[in-house]
């Protein structure tokens, strides 16, 4: 949330295309009444990720990361893909993320899974050399 860090083309990107987020509580959202996510600033396979929605809460299945600072992120419907796995058409969700090494693209993956990622997850992952 410190906006002095970025300059305006940064800024401009970082509202057009990455979900608010911040490490200051769900007040935000509760008070526009936006759905939204908590999950540990550092953590691994989806652990103590929680989905809030106005009439439910989804938990992670493992939660070894209570304890942690947390993020709230407004929570965006992730899109959903029928493919098949081991001879078998299930539908799962689709999240397409990319990695930056300082400035630099250094890489990209894409997860098929659960809403909340879970170690039945399925991962494509793609690098520079």
């Amino acid at each position: 949330e410190d906006r002095d860090f970025f300059n305006l083309e940064e800024k401009l990107f970082i509202e057009k295309y990455v979900p608010y987020t911040t490490t200051n509580g769900p007040e935000y959202f509760v008070k526009k009444r936006l759905d939204y996510v908590v999950k540990p600033v550092i953590s691994r396979e989806g652990m103590s990720v929680t989905i809030v929605r106005r009439k439910e809460k989804i938990h992670s299945k493992y939660n070894l990361y209570d304890n942690e600072l947390m993020l709230y992120q407004e929570y965006l419907e992730l899109p959903k893909r029928n493919v098949v796995i081991q001879e078998e058409r299930v539908e799962k969700y689709e999240v397409i993320g990319v990695f930056l090494t300082g400035e630099t693209y250094s890489g990209s993956v894409c997860r098929l899974g659960s809403e909340i990622t879970d170690w039945e997850s399925h991962w494509i992952s793609m690098g520079l050399k």
